[in-house]
């Protein structure tokens, strides 16, 4: 609402005659000074706000300066508004206070009736921003050079009253003290690229050494401009402030939302033609694929989890979108090793990772679970723990005593100190010694014979994959010349091949091995 009391409309009008009005209502009934807008739009505006606005630098005086209003006058200096007009990015941004109302608006004569009637120089907003601070913000360079001459003279008629006893102020400088994110007038000056107003601090700050005709010799001060100025705020400097300042966050903020895109197209894209090689090969075939190409089918893994974390994304569940993004980016990631197959560089070092996960690994894991579940249930009734949390803990006491991880002193503080230390001895055998040697010596076997015939499963394995490709194209992409990896022969198409004498040899070679 705009005027919620009569008080204000008369303000709001600002003609000589409403005026008249209200000074006449002023006088009868002073308490009316101090109703302030109640609306969350203009919350906290009052007379005196309205009349710096309107410029009316006499009723300004006249309000500070009655008999009437005597009482009050405190209370019309120290009102704020904090409406929702006059937040932080709104056009009419002032400081709250009447006295940043008279600066904000470039209004000295104002300032000076302000100052006279004993408005605060300290003053600050809900953002810790001083009247330095706004001034930066409307970018009045005049303005700033002027409150802060006049609070350096106010600074040293203060000093000259106080007394050798009194203790001085801990206050820093009015042109040194920090809002809420961390700035000074000057750094805020950086930060949100006035560069009419930070060119005049910075000229306004250098000292001049000597100056010989029209050649100067200046001294820029390094506080505030390079790092560790203060403590706590190391990265609030210029230099700092100008290289990721608003404009990298912009840009660091479309560059993420560039990335989500492409990894969303690109999971669209692949999912669609995971769905069609589905379909095309049947889901059981699809699964059941052999070899090592089975990673390709990681991919629509891949393009499943990233629309579950879009939907969580929307739904707000932002607890289980990080949970199934970080099982996502290791399928994703493990989709790579897809890409590596088809070079002799990489290609047999996956197919040994693969044989021995699927193989060597794989049957550890099944009998050292029954191991460790024995074992588990043995020591948790020895040490009579209760409940489900009990028999966990067990199973962590195993599992790190087949890393070399265990507290001897544990097994002997027990109910039954011989049994439990007897059980410990068996299942280090068993599984320390035993079983993990066991896999080792696998997994040697695995390598040879990997590596016996790597060639042969490196081009088994690139067979494969080119078969997947194959199956999943439509039957006119098959037959497009783009694909096309025959020759004609009289209707008949043959499969073209290079082959020299030692070629020859060396395949009879191997196919004598292969015998």
């Amino acid at each position: 609402a705009v005027g919620e009391c009569p008080i204000h409309m008369l303000f709001l009008y600002g003609t000589e005659a409403h005026l008249d009005i209200a000074r006449d209502l002023l006088v009868r009934f002073p308490l009316i000074a101090t109703q302030i807008y109640n609306k969350p739009n203009y919350y906290g505006e009052n007379i005196l706000h309205l009349a710096i606005v309107k410029r009316e630098a006499n009723m300004v005086d006249w309000l500070l300066s009655h008999a009437s209003l005597e009482p009050y006058k405190d209370e019309l200096l120290r009102a704020r508004a904090t409406g929702d007009f006059f937040k932080i990015g709104q056009p009419s941004y002032y400081g709250e206070t009447p006295l940043g109302f008279a600066c904000c608006t470039n209004q000295w004569n104002m300032v000076e009736i302000l100052l006279k009637h004993g408005a605060d120089m300290d003053s600050m907003d809900n953002n810790d921003n001083t009247v330095l601070h706004m001034l930066v913000i409307c970018n009045l360079p005049d303005m700033y050079a002027k409150f802060k001459a006049r609070w350096i003279e106010r600074q040293a008629a203060k000093d000259k009253k106080k007394t050798i006893k009194s203790e001085k102020s801990e206050l820093p400088k009015l042109w040194n003290r920090l809002n809420k994110d961390g700035l000074t007038p000057l750094t805020l000056a950086a930060n949100s690229g006035r560069v009419k107003m930070l060119s005049a601090l910075l000229q306004e700050r250098a000292v001049l050494q000597w100056s010989y005709g029209n050649v100067s010799c200046l001294l820029h001060p390094l506080d505030q401009l390079d790092v560790g100025y203060y403590e706590n705020e190391k990265n609030k400097n210029i230099f700092t402030l100008i290289i990721k300042g608003k404009h990298w966050h912009i840009t660091h903020r479309m560059l993420c939302m560039t990335g989500q895109t492409i990894v969303l197209a690109g999971a669209v894209l692949k999912g669609a033609r995971e769905i069609g090689e589905m379909c095309s090969m049947g889901f059981r075939n699809y699964v059941n694929t052999a070899g090592t190409i089975f990673l390709e089918n990681l991919a629509s893994i891949f393009c499943l989890g990233i629309f579950v974390v879009q939907i969580l994304r929307l739904t707000k569940l932002s607890e289980y979108e990080s949970l199934v993004l970080a099982f996502t980016s290791l399928v994703g990631w493990g989709y790579i090793f897809f890409f590596t197959m088809p070079f002799r560089f990489t290609g047999p070092f996956v197919i040994m990772i693969y044989k021995m996960l699927f193989n060597d690994v794989l049957r550890f894991c099944i009998i050292h679970t029954i191991f460790l579940a024995g074992f588990s249930q043995a020591f948790f009734i020895l040490f009579n723990e209760n409940g489900f949390g009990g028999f966990l803990s067990s199973i962590k006491q195993c599992f790190l005593g087949l890393l070399g991880e265990f507290d001897l002193d544990y097994y002997i503080k027990g109910r039954h100190p011989l049994a439990s230390v007897t059980l410990l001895i068996c299942h280090i055998v068993v599984i320390t010694i035993l079983l993990l040697n066991l896999l080792i010596a696998m997994m040697g076997d695995t390598y040879a014979d990997v590596k016996k015939s790597a060639a042969k499963l490196w081009h088994l394995e690139r067979a494969r994959i080119a078969l997947e490709i194959e199956n999943g194209m439509s039957s006119s992409e098959r037959k497009s010349d783009v694909n096309k990896y025959w020759v004609d022969v009289k209707g008949e198409r043959y499969l073209q091949v290079e082959q020299v004498a030692d070629d020859r040899s060396n395949l009879k070679e191997g196919k004598a091995e292969d015998d």
